[in-house]
């Protein structure tokens, strides 16, 4: 191990340079210790390192020299480990995952552990109050918004906005442009929240309704067109995708209610609860967030906002994550990269 390497003037060196004989070959591998590896960190931290590599190999021009790039953090995220593969740099946290690749070297180790700190972080950016944020700015990805915008918008304070903002900010899925914060990942940000989502806090109440094909369809019809007391109740699950982009047939109707919400659709549609049959089945939940979001489609039908409606089917199992990949292909094409 060694620092610098003569005949190459840079700025910057690495903080080590690791020289391994491989079967009569030198490889140099290029390493730098962060002392954290946020995706924000990661960009700038690749773009050094890969430049004193090419610097090396232009000093050495001529000469059979085999080198690669590594970067050493306490923690690095999928986002993080992500972006090093992008650029072909390898990596090593102290949580074990590690990849590295050069000549006939491979290793490739994920762990499924994560520090407490970044759990932490990962609850706090995805809880209830901070996706109202998160399904504002995915809903217009290209917006640049303003932090007291934001907070009007999803009913939250501006120093909650504030913290959202840092966050993105550091996951390199967001970044300030002239007129406020905009996304700049908004498929991998929807990616981490799939991966790590949790429903809203709710008490599924399972129903039974005699009703069913064309009349339940009416009813339901009627539920909506008539609810003139504005009960806060939405289509969800597979029951809004039939309507948004619909992949399969799933038997029974899901909805989103707060308490109000619940008695009406019980009143409405005649349901009872059971234990074991129901066709109908209502999140009872006081996440009022659901609401801000709904999305109304035709014939007065009002159901969960697109992002809502694609993690709540993705969470529902092998033929919901189906189901959930159609939609997003269908509906939600304005998140690539």
């Amino acid at each position: 191990m060694e620092h610098g390497v003569s005949g190459v003037e840079s700025e910057w060196w690495p903080d080590i340079l690791v020289r391994l004989r491989l079967k009569r070959k030198t490889h140099t591998l290029i390493c730098e210790v962060m002392s954290e590896g946020a995706p924000r960190r990661i960009y700038a931290t690749a773009a050094r390192v890969l430049r004193y590599e090419e610097r090396l190999r232009e000093t050495f021009a001529g000469e059979r020299i085999s080198s690669s790039s590594m970067l050493l953090a306490p923690y690095l995220s999928p986002q993080s480990r992500q972006i090093c593969r992008d650029f072909d740099i390898g990596y090593m946290d102290l949580e074990g995952n590690t990849w590295l690749t050069f000549d006939n070297v491979y290793i490739d180790r994920i762990v499924p552990t994560k520090p407490k700190g970044e759990i932490r972080g990962l609850k706090f950016l995805f809880n209830p109050k901070s996706a109202r944020i998160l399904r504002a700015m995915l809903k217009e990805p290209q917006r640049q918004w303003r932090i007291t915008e934001l907070a009007d918008i999803c009913n939250v304070s501006t120093g909650h906005v504030g913290n959202i903002r840092k966050r993105l900010i550091d996951e390199g899925w967001a970044k300030v442009e002239s007129g406020g914060l905009m996304l700049m990942r908004p498929s991998r940000l929807l990616d981490a929240w799939r991966e790590n989502y949790r429903p809203p806090k709710s008490a599924r109440m399972s129903l039974y309704t005699r009703l069913h094909g064309r009349q339940l369809e009416k009813e339901i019809k009627n539920l909506f067109q008539s609810n003139e007391n504005n009960e806060n109740v939405l289509l969800s699950s597979f029951s809004a995708a039939k309507w948004m982009a619909p992949y399969t047939r799933i038997s029974g109707e899901y909805f989103y209610a707060d308490v109000d919400g619940l008695a009406y659709i019980a009143r409405h549609l005649d349901t009872k609860r059971v234990s074991s049959g129901a066709n109908v089945f209502v999140d009872c939940t006081t996440d009022d967030g659901i609401f801000i979001d709904k999305l109304e489609i035709s014939n007065g039908l009002v159901c969960t906002g697109t992002i809502q409606t694609y993690l709540d089917l993705d969470a529902a199992g092998e033929r919901g994550a189906e189901a959930a990949e159609y939609l997003r292909e269908e509906k939600l094409q304005w998140l690539t990269e």
